[in-house]
């Protein structure tokens, strides 16, 4: 293992590991931290995310699970940075919340600032916002989530068309569940955490990965295929 990989692995290791005391829920996965299209480059793909964590609504904890599939469309605005926005459908789920599969969608940024041999550094901007409903003793309950994700870190090329990326984040997570005319407010118990994630490049144009957040307070797995044109 060479000194780049072994440095790599080190940072996205302790970055997951010191940020783990936090709780982190992504409405949708995060990705590479790092732009994978060319200016004028288009990008479409579907991904997946489920995640479990603890939120505060008003002053009271609970745990909100929820299930995202998204259509993903992007765009190289440089060699550098890219924009998407996401559309689809989620469902989130409380203590006494069966929440059913509503519309979900999304926007954000990625930018590489550094690029080496086969280590490339970037930081992403996403926001992501998430609707479900659940009739509870004859009234209707809403709950609208929503998140903004700030990442940065490295994605390693380990071997030819794999690599592995990952790192800490910040995470702020607002919304509100309501129900006849009442309403608590959602917020994150922490904003920090950190997460790792495997790209594998199944032909020059299509792309499948897999991510994985873990914290004391809360986990989530991510998933998603891409395709540049």
């Amino acid at each position: 293992m060479n000194k780049k990989l072994s440095l790599t692995i080190t940072i996205v290791f302790l970055a997951t590991l010191a940020l783990s005391g936090s709780a982190a829920m992504a409405i949708a996965p995060l990705g590479t931290p790092t732009s994978d299209l060319k200016a004028g480059q288009f990008g479409l793909g579907v991904d997946y995310a489920y995640d479990s964590t603890k939120v505060k609504i008003d002053s009271v904890t609970d745990r909100l699970k929820t299930n995202t599939v998204l259509a993903n469309l992007g765009f190289g605005v440089t060699d550098d940075l890219k924009g998407f926005l996401r559309f689809g459908i989620g469902d989130g789920k409380m203590d006494e919340f069966n929440g059913d599969y509503k519309f979900a969608w999304g926007f954000g940024a990625k930018y590489t600032f550094l690029k080496q041999d086969k280590l490339d550094w970037g930081a992403l901007f996403q926001m992501n916002w998430l609707r479900s409903e659940d009739t509870i003793a004859g009234d209707t309950v809403k709950l609208r989530p929503y998140d903004i994700t700030v990442a940065v870190g490295p994605n390693y090329e380990i071997c030819e068309n794999v690599s592995i990326y990952g790192g800490p984040l910040l995470q702020w997570i607002r919304g509100s569940i309501s129900s006849a005319g009442e309403a608590g407010g959602i917020r994150e118990k922490s904003m920090f955490g950190g997460y790792i994630g495997s790209q594998v490049a199944l032909c020059p144009n299509t792309a499948l990965y897999g991510e994985y957040q873990y914290t004391f307070n809360g986990w989530g797995i991510g998933t998603g295929i891409t395709w540049k044109f």
